[in-house]
């Protein structure tokens, strides 16, 4: 009798509970471990003065918690970021919700984070998994950006590779790949905010690490991704077709709109290996040819192909086309681009006529991607 009381007055407790929540409070508790961590990772990009973007991070934070604000906290939902405030201190703080604002709560700070290795990243996931244990992690990567290329000595353009200009304020993209996975944690989504983080390259070295990534195949505006009106779409089940959709339609009629982004489905890439490998052994594009492939960048030559068409011009076996196709489809399920792109490596726009939603560097010429052979992608289909 006593334990059929006991399960009886926990029936009522528990409708009493739910019978008094209020939907409208606008302070959301968190369970100790919640459904979703978003970490945003906001390394060290210089200044303004020196073609950097810290000023646009910081945009970028406030947007994040002007979409939290506006969703009164995003139930079940926590919000961790590292930001460098300087090229010699950052910090990890949380975004949290409450009485109707979103304020930051300072967790730790750092000094000299060497952003060239893998043991410094690693340590700043860990740090912010501790912090907000979760269900499921995601993370949204802000900063500069050039896609699978090894990190480079010097940035000249205010676009966005993972971090900063050089040295310790660099991270090679197999490196960032690999603190991730030494974590032991599978990423519901990796968010790009950088430039060509889109390409078959990155998707190959980070397929086991990541559900899906959100790109872009080229360059993105200084301003970034406007989270303010898309974060919403990340939360909980991410809508990956409403936030693709959500950020051609902003850029379209934005003051520079040149726009281009992709939601890619990591369980397809080896599927993707697979076809790519039986393609190369048959066939190789001549010069003819690869003019005619539509390129999604400013370099000369170019680096980043658009993969889709790419293929299309490679390989002459409509059966394997159809196979490639499909497993592309599935691969890269969302992807939208304006009409035309703009490069500032370049200084001039370029019309997209066809667009798949992910790069490729297999055939590029550029001394830039003389590394190419050395990607694992490279190594896997070649």
């Amino acid at each position: 009798m006593t334990k059929y009381f006991a399960i009886l007055f926990l029936f009522f407790l528990c409708l009493f509970s739910t019978a008094c929540h209020d939907d409208k409070s606008e302070d959301i508790t968190v369970d100790e471990t919640n459904r979703q961590t978003i970490i945003c990772f906001f390394p060290w990009s210089g200044t303004d003065t020196a073609n950097g973007l810290y000023a646009f991070l910081q945009q970028n934070v406030r947007e994040i918690k002007q979409a939290i604000i506006e969703n009164k906290g995003f139930q079940q939902a926590r919000f961790l970021c590292f930001m460098s405030e300087k090229p010699d201190d950052a910090a990890l703080f949380e975004m949290k919700f409450q009485k109707g604002k979103c304020y930051s709560d300072t967790l730790k700070r750092y000094k000299n984070p060497d952003f060239s290795k893998a043991e410094t990243i690693f340590m700043i996931f860990s740090d912010a998994m501790r912090e907000a244990p979760a269900d499921n992690y995601a993370a949204i990567v802000g900063g500069h950006g050039s896609g699978w290329l090894p990190a480079p000595s010097s940035a000249k353009k205010k676009t966005r590779f993972i971090g900063g200009y050089s040295g310790q304020y660099a991270t090679d993209t197999q490196v960032f790949t690999d603190a991730l996975k030494t974590t032991g944690k599978t990423f519901q989504f990796v968010l790009f905010d950088n430039c060509h983080m889109a390409n078959i390259e990155i998707a190959y070295d980070m397929k086991d690490v990541t559900d899906f990534i959100i790109a872009s195949t080229s360059e993105i505006i200084e301003r970034g991704i406007p989270y303010d009106l898309l974060l919403r779409f990340l939360v909980g089940n991410p809508d990956y077709q409403q936030f693709v959709n959500g950020f051609y339609d902003f850029y379209k009629s934005y003051r520079y709109p040149y726009g281009a982004i992709a939601a890619i489905d990591c369980h397809y890439v080896d599927q993707m290996a697979d076809v790519m490998r039986r393609i190369n052994q048959r066939f190789k594009i001549n010069s003819n040819q690869l003019r005619l492939v539509q390129t999604l960048d400013g370099y000369s030559p170019p680096v980043f192909y658009d993969m889709g068409d790419y293929v299309s011009h490679l390989c002459d076996d409509q059966s394997l086309i159809e196979e490639f196709q499909h497993t592309l489809n599935d691969m890269v399920p969302y992807a939208k681009t304006t009409d035309v792109l703009y490069s500032e490596y370049s200084n001039k726009t370029f019309a997209v006529n066809t667009f798949s939603g992910i790069t490729v560097s297999d055939p590029s010429t550029n001394d830039m991607a003389k590394t190419k052979t050395e990607s694992n992608w490279y190594k896997s289909t070649h």
